[in-house]
């Protein structure tokens, strides 16, 4: 009926085969682990990524965490160079009020990241007492063998 009245007929519009591949074909996922004294704002200039930028392609990701598990971070690269990345934050978790106390007021148990791991800290001047263990009960343990020994 189209046809006859001078309207173009209405087509369907289809995504072509070689426009949709698995994502590990088309970006890459990259995860950095930033020291504790990194912020959000140093993560969104350009340059402190200028040691890796030279890797990254336009629309790559990056996940970042913090050593010491203060916050866990998305990016989108939007466009890299040489020395420089320029990025959007999709996602930022402030993980800060998930701090697991133990019994004991003056420690706690943290989780400070993939390099440090586990970890016992003094709450009163943030010593760290122990670090470096391979789980939390292991922590635990230390915790509670020294509380014995003092």
């Amino acid at each position: 009926m189209s046809e006859t009245l001078g309207l173009a007929p209405q087509r369907d519009v289809i995504l072509q085969t070689n426009r949709c591949k698995p994502q590990e074909f088309v970006r890459t996922n990259w995860v950095a682990t930033v020291e504790s004294h990194v912020t959000r704002e140093d993560m969104m200039t350009p340059r402190f990524w200028s040691n890796v930028a030279v890797q990254f392609r336009q629309f790559d990701r990056i996940d970042v965490r913090q050593d010491d598990g203060k916050f866990y971070a998305e990016y989108l690269i939007l466009n890299a160079d040489k020395t420089s990345a320029y990025l959007k934050e999709l996602i930022w978790v402030d993980l800060t009020d998930n701090e697991v106390k133990t019994k004991e007021a003056e420690f706690k148990y943290q989780w400070r990241g993939p390099h440090a791991k586990h970890s016992i800290v003094r709450t009163r001047d943030g010593s760290v007492m122990v670090e470096k263990l391979d789980a939390r009960v292991d922590a635990e343990k230390w915790l509670a063998n020294y509380l014995e020994t003092i």
